[in-house]
């Protein structure tokens, strides 16, 4: 039921049934053992790089044409607030991003213990990047700029990583669609 679902959402977006088929088999075994391959993870994961993901990478390599301070990172800190549901859902990082983890209500979008120490992280890293156009400070790895080769993404979680080709099978996929 749910890879119908998918093939149908994918329909809306010009994909043929046996692209869309393709794609979900190339999901299901590039998660293999990295990420959940539950169909409602493979489903959020596949909308999730349809709607934001790809169309961001696109940017990312078109402005890394003209401008080599080009920088990629993914928020991957699942908030606990309503029992989880939530994960690492969009807009989230906002929060962290600019030190607004206490204001009244957030613990409805963040949780009652959020992660103070990843959001200092993050303002540093944007505070840094207003200041020289490059986010890397002392309180991170070392953080590349953003290329078709290494394809590097800093991923804002209970550790910050830096990470060559993240689900690159995934992005692959799209190769070819979507295109403007």
């Amino acid at each position: 039921m749910m890879e119908n679902l998918l093939i149908g959402y994918l329909s809306t977006l010009g994909i043929d049934s046996k692209r869309s088929k393709a794609m979900l088999d190339i999901y299901k075994e590039a998660r293999e053992g990295k990420a959940s391959t539950e169909p409602k993870e493979i489903m959020s994961a596949l909308i999730t790089d349809a709607v934001f993901r790809i169309s961001t990478i696109r940017l990312l390599e078109a402005q890394g044409l003209h401008q080599p301070n080009t920088y990629n990172y993914m928020f991957a800190w699942p908030s606990p607030a309503q029992g989880g549901i939530l994960g690492a859902c969009h807009a989230l990082e906002l929060p962290y991003v600019f030190g607004s983890l206490d204001l009244p209500l957030m613990e409805n979008f963040v949780g009652k213990n959020p992660n103070k120490a990843l959001s200092e992280k993050m303002m540093d890293a944007w505070i840094a990047f207003a200041h020289t156009g490059n986010p890397n400070h002392d309180g991170i790895p070392e953080w590349a700029s953003y290329d078709k080769e290494n394809r590097t993404t800093m991923f804002f979680g209970d550790k910050c990583e830096a990470i060559n080709a993240a689900f690159d099978k995934e992005r692959a996929a799209w190769d070819g669609l979507l295109e403007i």
